[in-house]
């Protein structure tokens, strides 16, 4: 939309663009709900979507399918529902992987979020993304994500730095990446760090506010 605003409307100069964001305190609310939920004794990689083709969780399955005799305690967990999920779960057992895999269904916000908090790494390699808020949740909850290039996610996933970004519908691609964040685990860590980092300082909705407010003012000092 900025791109399209700086081509059609000449808003060369200024960046208005305000972006999506998380809320400080839901971070926080979500400790004494950790301890209720379990598949957490071995890695785990998690990705919570509307379970439709475009989000790529088949992807997912087959790169995790390539790397599961290298790591046999692997957990793959699924929050979402959708017209997918059938044929997700026939392709997982297809593959082999069915018992690595949890399809966990839809859940509250504070659930999905103490998940969050206990994962590993956060993949959804989706080739349509506008933003992608369950990005910054997870990079919020101190996780490293892996996401598609060309997405929105370009604006806040710094390549090696807070996040892995993959070439959209490849195994291959995709498959390198979950073995790296798997294999270097403190480097995965430090990613996850730097992540949170980047959200805490940047994508609040505090933050978001005072950006809000500022642009109002500058446009009310415009019009005097």
């Amino acid at each position: 939309m900025k791109r399209i605003a700086e081509e059609n409307f000449n808003f060369i100069e200024k960046n208005i663009t305000i972006s999506n964001g998380v809320e400080v305190c839901k971070l926080i609310s979500i400790k004494n709900n950790i301890l209720k939920i379990k598949n957490f004794n071995n890695r785990t990689i998690l990705s919570i979507s509307y379970l439709f083709s475009q989000k790529g969780i088949d992807f997912n399955l087959k790169a995790i399918s390539k790397i599961a005799n290298k790591y046999p305690n692997l957990k793959y967990l699924i929050i979402g529902d959708g017209l997918e999920k059938d044929h997700l779960k026939r392709l997982s057992k297809n593959l082999g992987i069915d018992q690595m895999v949890e399809f966990l269904g839809q859940l509250s916000h504070e659930n999905v979020f103490a998940y969050m908090a206990k994962a590993d790494i956060f993949s959804l390699p989706s080739w349509d993304e506008a933003f992608g808020v369950v990005y910054i949740e997870a990079m919020a909850h101190g996780k490293p994500v892996i996401g598609c290039q060309g997405e929105g996610i370009e604006d806040f996933v710094m390549q090696g730095k807070t996040g892995l970004l993959v070439k959209p519908k490849d195994v291959d691609s995709l498959t390198e990446a979950l073995d790296f964040l798997l294999y270097n685990q403190e480097e995965a860590k430090a990613m996850g760090v730097r992540a949170q980092k980047v959200i805490l300082e940047n994508y609040t909705w505090e933050k978001n506010a005072k950006k809000t407010i500022e642009v109002y003012n500058q446009a009310l000092n415009d019009v005097h």
